[in-house]
């Protein structure tokens, strides 16, 4: 997630250096082909420019509010699984009976478990092979979270055994059940909400023909500028196309929130302050660092 709120100059060259140099040989070699070789033959008028940039816009608006939809769907969800994560641990430790000693321990393990859990989600979505969240794990549940095809899931499925154990031995009252089994329910659709944004594929069509429209108005858009403005038509064909494609750019980089981009939902970051808020909440002495951001500039 970026957190700098403007970017210098030399910040945006840095960004924007590659698609610059492109926007610019391209008009420069159209501007070329057509002063030394077809201009006499015909004029592109600039309506025509006109007509398809207008198309353009209303393509790159499309896609630009999409993107940001599924961006924003999935900054909505993890704001969700922040709140459900320190409403599961204050009810684990305050539903259960505190009479037994091993039942304290339970509490904990629960609450850890989660912690895991958090990390097994982050890992998942980024398709990462990482064992982050074995420190929070006992040595049986490593072993069956190492072994399954869907991490995430198997620590849900051990917390839902663990309070229906509860339940069963009358450490845990109905009332309470039902609490813990209906967050268990959240998680497990916020889960799904966060691997249907993961795994639906933003239209191809959509971003192809998006791209291809905007070299095409680059092009036709230099030439019609070539009978007005002679050889500024280079600069400002430049300045042009470098609006639309760089308004563009902007919707790709949230398109897909789980890819560990600068722009992705802060996923590292909001496990840290859970990391923090719940072990603070079980009373351990040493709690992890909040992270920094990456060169000032974003949160991951």
């Amino acid at each position: 997630m970026l957190i700098q709120k403007n970017w210098s100059v030399g910040e945006i060259l840095r960004r924007t250096w590659r698609i610059n140099l492109i926007i610019l040989g391209e008009v420069g070699i159209v501007v070329l082909g057509y002063h030394y070789f077809v201009q006499d033959d015909f004029v592109v008028p600039i309506s025509v420019a006109a007509i398809l940039g207008t198309a353009i816009a209303f393509f790159i608006g499309f896609t630009n509010n999409q993107a940001y939809d599924r961006w924003w769907e999935a900054r909505k969800v993890w704001g969700m699984i922040v709140n459900d994560s320190r409403s599961w641990a204050r009810s684990v430790l305050t539903y259960w009976d505190e009479g037994d000693p091993k039942h304290t321990e339970t509490k904990h393990r629960m609450v850890r478990r989660h912690l895991a859990w958090l990390h097994c989600v982050k890992n998942h979505l980024r398709g990462l092979e990482s064992t982050t969240y074995a420190v929070y794990l006992n040595a049986d549940d490593r072993e069956k979270v190492r072994d399954s095809k869907h991490q995430p899931n198997t620590i849900l499925l051990m917390q839902s055994q663990d309070i229906h154990r509860g339940l069963k031995e009358k450490k845990l009252d109905p009332f309470a059940f039902k609490a813990l089994d209906e967050a268990l329910v959240r998680m497990t659709d916020q889960m799904g909400m966060c691997e249907r944004i993961k795994n639906t594929v933003f239209p191809t069509s959509y971003v192809f023909f998006t791209k291809f429209f905007i070299f095409l108005f680059i092009s036709l858009n230099a030439i019609s500028i070539h009978a007005i403005l002679g050889w500024w038509a280079i600069l400002f064909g430049w300045i042009i196309g470098y609006v639309f494609y760089t308004t563009f750019y902007n919707g790709l980089t949230i398109m897909n929130p789980f890819e560990n981009l600068p722009s992705d939902t802060p996923m590292s970051a909001l496990t840290r302050t859970l990391e923090r808020n719940l072990l603070e909440m079980l009373d351990e002495p040493d709690l992890p660092e909040s992270l920094e951001p990456i060169h000032g500039e974003y949160l991951l």
